[in-house]
């Protein structure tokens, strides 16, 4: 019987390691992805807040002051507590309509997200 001698392919050793390396890339990408997407969750609560303002402003037939002051967003004599720090304000006529078009940026940790409001309809989106 003679000496069998394989050199083409993995060893099973090779191949745990490669496949220990995936894994480990793998369960660190969701990681680093919530991270980044946890400044769209807060610009997105931003701007349902600030939706909210506006068809209250249409409901009700009267302007809708809302200020954004740090962590705090005041409006309609309620006070909300924002997860980021944003400067500005906003006011909404009676027909929905802004005073003036304006871009919100709010800062969080490391991230940076801003907010479009236009003129005409009132109509916000996140950037």
């Amino acid at each position: 019987m003679g000496k069998h001698s394989y050199s083409d392919g993995f060893t099973l050793i090779e191949m745990l390691v490669v496949l220990f390396v995936i894994v480990l890339c793998m369960m660190l990408f969701p990681l680093m992805h919530i991270r980044r997407q946890g400044m769209g969750i807060k610009m997105a609560s931003l701007y349902e807040h600030l939706q909210y303002a506006q068809t209250m402003a249409m409901r009700h037939g009267k302007e809708i002051q809302v200020t954004m002051n740090n962590d705090e967003l005041h409006y309609a004599d309620q006070v909300f507590k924002l997860e980021m720090r944003c400067q500005g304000e906003v006011l909404f006529h009676p027909n929905g309509n802004v005073d003036r078009a304006r871009t919100i940026t709010c800062h969080s940790a490391a991230h940076q997200g801003s907010l479009v409001i236009q003129l005409g309809s009132g109509r916000m989106y996140v950037r």
